[in-house]
């Protein structure tokens, strides 16, 4: 992995994330996509990062503090990241969201497994794709460049 991936990796980690690392987005969907009965797939993304509401990492009488920047104190029961790790000029985004690509979204919401409802795993895909966020009640969905 690149140095700026692995800072991002420990950054969240520090923050309280669980993380998947290097997650594929398989392209099932596409026929075109499929080539000797292997699935190839629509992109890589760098990392994927859950927070529950009340994570916190004390050991003895040291706590390490979250980064208020980063953590909205309380406020979701669950945050999920979708990040991307760039580095020097690198700034373009992902090609699933410069294709737009609906299908490809709707699977990173499937795979976190916080939704169950077809048609709002749909909702939060066509939300992220226009504001890259999107947030209710219980959940939060960010996309972040780091």
């Amino acid at each position: 992995p690149k140095s700026a991936e692995i800072l991002t990796k420990w950054y969240l980690r520090f923050n309280g994330y669980f993380i998947v690392e290097n997650f594929i987005i398989h392209a099932a969907d596409d026929e075109n996509r499929i080539h000797k009965g292997e699935v190839l797939n629509y992109t890589e993304v760098d990392l994927l990062a859950i927070r529950h509401k009340y994570s916190s990492e004390i050991s003895g009488i040291v706590s390490i503090e979250n980064d208020v920047n980063l953590i909205e104190e309380n406020e979701y029961e669950i945050d999920f990241i979708i990040g991307e790790t760039k580095t020097g000029n690198q700034d373009s985004a992902n090609k699933i969201w410069k294709n737009k690509n609906l299908l490809a979204i709707e699977y990173l919401i499937r795979f976190a497994g916080f939704i169950e409802d077809k048609n709002k795993i749909n909702l939060i895909a066509k939300k992220l794709l226009e504001n890259r966020n999107y947030k209710d009640e219980d959940l939060k969905y960010k996309i972040n460049r780091f």
